[in-house]
C-alpha cells in the first residue's frame, strides 16, 4: 500500500463531522476546549442553516396581482373612486380572495396588509404602467 493510501485509510476511519468533534470536545466540560477554528465553523453553519420557514404565498405573484388591479382601477386614494375601491382594505380583500382561490387557504389579515402595503408603495414609486402582465401561475407554495 502506498504511503498516501495508508494515510487516507487511517484518516478515513477517524473522520467526524464538525458537529461531532465539537460534541467530543464538550463532553468533559472544562477539561477540553475546542479550537477556535472549530467554534467558528459551527457558528457559520448555524448561521447558514437558520433561514426560517418558507413563505406560504408567492409575494412576487401577489405584487403583480396588486399592480394589475391598480393599473386597471387606479389608485384607491384618488378623488372620485367608486365605493368598492376607495380604501386599502378593498385592495386587501381582492388580494385575499385571489390568494384563497389560488392556494386553497386564506392568508392572515396581517400577511395580506403587509403584501398590499409593500406593493402599493412600489407601484406608486414606479408609476402606473399599462404593460404589467397577469400574475404568474405559482401564487402559493406547494406545501399546504
Amino acid at each position: 500500500m502506498a504511503r498516501g493510501e495508508q494515510f487516507n485509510a487511517v484518516v478515513g476511519d477517524l473522520w467526524m463531522s464538525a458537529r461531532r468533534w465539537l460534541a467530543w470536545f464538550r463532553q468533559d466540560g472544562a477539561n477540553r476546549n475546542a479550537p477556535a477554528w472549530l467554534e467558528a465553523i459551527m457558528q457559520l453553519e448555524r448561521k447558514q442553516a437558520s433561514h426560517g420557514r418558507p413563505p406560504d404565498y408567492d409575494h412576487d405573484d401577489a405584487e403583480q396581482f396588486v399592480f394589475k388591479l391598480l393599473n386597471e382601477r387606479g389608485d384607491f386614494t384618488e378623488f372620485g373612486q367608486v365605493d368598492d375601491w376607495n380604501r386599502q382594505r378593498h385592495v386587501e380583500d381582492a388580494l385575499r380572495d385571489y390568494l384563497s382561490n389560488r392556494c386553497g387557504k386564506e392568508p392572515s389579515a396581517s400577511t395580506v396588509r403587509r403584501m398590499v402595503t409593500k406593493a402599493v408603495e412600489r407601484w406608486r414609486a414606479s408609476g402606473p404602467r399599462a404593460d404589467e402582465g397577469m400574475a404568474g401561475d405559482a401564487a402559493c407554495n406547494s406545501r399546504r
